[in-house]
């Protein structure tokens, strides 16, 4: 169930990640779309983000392109640290020249990230990352899930509801 969760969060991102392009820049073919993905692809976290980018890629393969133009995915380790987030990114939009990046599934990388997308006028989405601050990270940061407030408060009231008395969760 989570993971075809994720591969249509992948799919809405990618068509409407697709229709991001520069102003002025040609639609003909010529010049690739492309997105910069990053996440945990290492260390203790990367189990987080393999469903994720499987999800990403799985979507690009059923959508390699759009308006003749070939979408270009282009992925870069975070290992869900702020630090290499920020590296990551500004690789991304420094030397790939990328104006679309995706933020895995990590709040902290994802708003270290977004003062770069906010700075560079370029579009920040995060698929997964939950931390109720994103919503408010920027003009240029959009979230696809829930924030972990709303999933908390939810959760607490179907337990509620249940009646439940004692519960654990993990976040």
């Amino acid at each position: 169930m989570v993971m075809k969760l994720v591969v249509i969060a992948a799919i809405i991102s990618l068509v409407l990640l697709a229709g991001c392009v520069e102003e002025g820049q040609e639609q003909n073919g010529e010049e690739p779309i492309k997105i910069g993905f990053l996440g945990p692809l290492s260390g203790p976290a990367a189990y987080t983000c393999e469903p994720v980018k499987k999800g990403f890629e799985l979507a690009h393969s059923q959508k390699p392109g759009f308006d003749g133009r070939e979408i270009k995915l282009l992925f870069e380790d975070d290992k869900c640290q702020a630090v290499e987030a920020v590296k990551a990114t500004r690789k991304f939009m420094e030397t790939d020249s990328i104006k679309i990046v995706v933020s895995g599934v990590c709040s902290n990388s994802t708003l270290a990230i977004a003062p770069i997308a906010e700075e560079k006028e370029a579009i920040l989405i995060t698929p997964v990352s939950a931390a109720p601050s994103i919503s408010e990270a920027g003009s240029h940061v959009f979230r696809i899930s829930a924030s972990s407030d709303l999933m908390a408060s939810n959760t607490a009231r179907i337990v509620w509801e249940k009646g439940f008395k004692k519960s654990r969760h993990c976040f």
